[in-house]
């Protein structure tokens, strides 16, 4: 089914060019820009000695959905209309690279539409043009010639280079980047959750950088900035990015490790069947019982269920379009045990904005994403095994928090960049990126 651990070291990263590199940053800049503002607003927008965010008032959390902030939408703007530019300039040279964009399309196209009933329809309206912003920014980042290995390494470095900065400010700056009732560790981000989050993005794309041929000192840098992922998920306290790293190692021991594939499909099986009659409650303890001793926490998942079933009443008002793409918690905050500004659970956010044929669409454009990648990640591991790896963290955190179909947010940017990378169609462009730019 994949590839086994020896054929990762038959496949190498291309010979790097740092000539030709300089010459063809602006492909990729835009990416680096907005995923570098997004890790990084909480220095930017927050008090840093009173950084977690459950602090901050209500008032000033849906000022924060609204998107108001000059400066978030200058630097938005600057990179969107950046990418926009070079994508009129390569369709005039004729030397445009298409992507798919048809399992996607449908679910945008409903979003634009969602702004006829939406009770802010002027904010739906920012959000649905901001959606084709980051495709607008992804279709240009896969312009350059050997796309998928250049935006891999430039995201690679903004996460790695964030791993160390906040390890630096909890070693340093412990009075600011340690929560003191707890003592959590949660960097610079706006909670411990948020530190947690990011942990699972960095592993993801640096686990399959330690199987990589290369320089020694490439794979030593990838084996230490996996284990310090491991180590500030551990230490954020935050449970959700703990196991989800633990899946993603599960994940990527399966993809790598010589097991027939037979075997790992049993494997895989037996795991789910357990999952499920465990679920079902086929199982000698209570299921409160169970979550307070493995995860010290309640099983409403610290007030989460409370909120599900607040946001699914809600949605019962509007079952088949929705309130509105980003439309609900613009508008409305609830007080459920603590102030919110989402409702923990991504996909039941989907659901209540876009009604069940909003989520239909989207989900079509998802399982599509992720079969597409698979088949990538069987034919060639090395190059896309971190995409995968993204994919499934993002999704499987989705659970959690709401971190897809969310404004500003970097699962949302990362997901629709993967999407766009992994549906580029090279094989129907004829020219070679090589010879133009030489």
């Amino acid at each position: 089914m994949f590839y086994l651990v020896q054929q990762f070291d038959m496949l190498t990263q291309p010979r790097i060019n740092y000539e030709k590199e300089a010459q063809t940053w602006h492909f990729w800049a835009p990416v680096a820009v907005i995923l570098t503002f997004i890790l990084y607003q909480p220095l930017i927008f927050t008090d840093i000695s009173a950084i977690d965010f459950g602090d901050v008032a209500a008032a000033d959390k849906l000022d924060t959905q609204q998107g108001t902030n000059i400066f978030r939408q200058l630097v938005m703007a600057l990179a969107i209309i950046f990418s926009v530019g070079g994508l009129i300039l390569q369709i005039s040279k004729k030397q445009y690279r298409q992507a798919n964009l048809a399992l996607i399309a449908p679910f945008v196209i409903y979003c634009f539409l969602s702004i006829a009933w939406s009770p802010v329809p002027l904010i739906t309206l920012k959000r649905c043009v901001q959606i084709l912003g980051l495709i607008a920014v992804g279709l240009y980042a896969v312009q350059s010639d050997n796309f998928s290995h250049k935006i891999l390494r430039v995201v690679r470095l903004i996460l790695g280079a964030t791993l160390l900065i906040n390890l630096f400010m909890i070693v340093f700056l412990p009075s600011i980047s340690i929560t003191p009732e707890t003592g959590a560790w949660r960097g610079f981000f706006q909670h411990k959750n948020s530190l947690g989050a990011f942990t699972i993005l960095a592993l993801a794309v640096w686990l399959p950088a330690v199987l990589e041929k290369g320089q020694l000192r490439t794979r030593i840098l990838a084996v230490l900035l996996a284990i310090l992922s491991l180590l500030l998920a551990i230490q954020s306290d935050s449970k959700t990015a703990i196991l989800i790293n633990l899946a993603l190692l599960t994940l990527w021991s399966f993809v790598v490790f010589p097991l027939p594939a037979s075997i790992k499909i049993a494997l895989t099986g037996t795991f789910l069947l357990l999952c499920t009659l465990w679920f079902f409650n086929f199982h000698f303890i209570s299921l409160n019982h169970l979550s307070q001793q493995i995860f010290e926490r309640s099983a409403d998942l610290t007030g989460r269920t409370q909120l599900w079933g607040i946001v699914l009443e809600e949605f019962q008002s509007h079952p088949w379009f929705g309130i509105g793409y980003n439309g609900f918690w613009t508008s409305t905050i609830i007080d459920s045990d603590w102030v919110t500004f989402q409702a923990h659970n991504g996909y039941l956010d989907i659901l209540n904005e876009l009604g069940i044929i909003g989520a239909a669409l989207f989900f079509i454009s998802f399982c599509g994403l992720f079969i597409k990648t698979g088949k990538l990640v069987n034919q060639s591991p090395l190059q896309y095994l971190p995409y995968l790896l993204l994919l499934v963290g993002i999704s499987m955190h989705n659970f959690m928090e709401s971190n897809i179909c969310r404004a500003m947010t970097r699962g949302w940017f990362l997901y629709l960049l993967i999407y766009v990378i992994i549906f580029s169609s090279v094989q129907s462009n004829k020219f070679s990126f090589r010879e133009k730019t030489q």
